[in-house]
């Protein structure tokens, strides 16, 4: 083993992933077995997985950090919508003016998909879920246990099972 080797160097490229300790000693020109014991004395493994799990954290922070943007946004393009249709109905309500079927349908269909993109729940949406719920739970506590009892059945005695 060489004296002038550079060891950082060899940890950086561990630590960066996608090589193995053998790869590694064949690259350097250094004996598998020094690389092993510096490597275990320097917990070489468990600074690599720190080094993953940092990166993943950071990817998990990004991603999340985009989405609650994406949400903020299309919340307050949901509530400028709700305010036009807001000035819409109070337009309507003050001039007194009928409106034909088809514009009702489209108010309409606007506030449905507001109200589902904000995902507020009227309290029937409420009610019918916790009802959902219910069910689900009181037919899980109606499973039959029986149904998962498996019965195995050995044709051949115990001197064939030897062979």
């Amino acid at each position: 083993m060489d004296c002038n080797t550079n060891w950082n160097k060899i940890k950086a490229e561990y630590m960066a992933g996608g090589t193995s300790y053998r790869k590694l000693a064949d690259k350097y020109d250094v004996s598998i077995r020094s690389l092993q014991r510096r490597a275990s004395k320097e917990k070489w493994v468990d600074l690599r997985q720190q080094t993953v799990d940092k990166a993943a954290a950071k990817i998990i922070d990004a991603v999340s950090t985009q989405q609650a943007r994406r949400y903020q946004r299309l919340q307050d393009v949901t509530d400028k919508l709700l305010d036009k249709l807001e000035g819409i109905v109070e337009r309507v309500c003050l001039e007194e003016m009928v409106l034909d079927k088809y514009t009702m349908k489209q108010i309409t269909g606007a506030l449905k998909d507001i109200k589902d993109i904000q995902s507020i729940k009227s309290p029937i949406d409420l009610e019918e879920q916790k009802a959902r719920i219910a069910k689900l739970q009181h037919d899980a506590e109606q499973d039959d246990d029986s149904a998962s009892i498996i019965e195995v059945t050995f044709n051949a005695g115990p001197e064939e099972w030897n062979e």
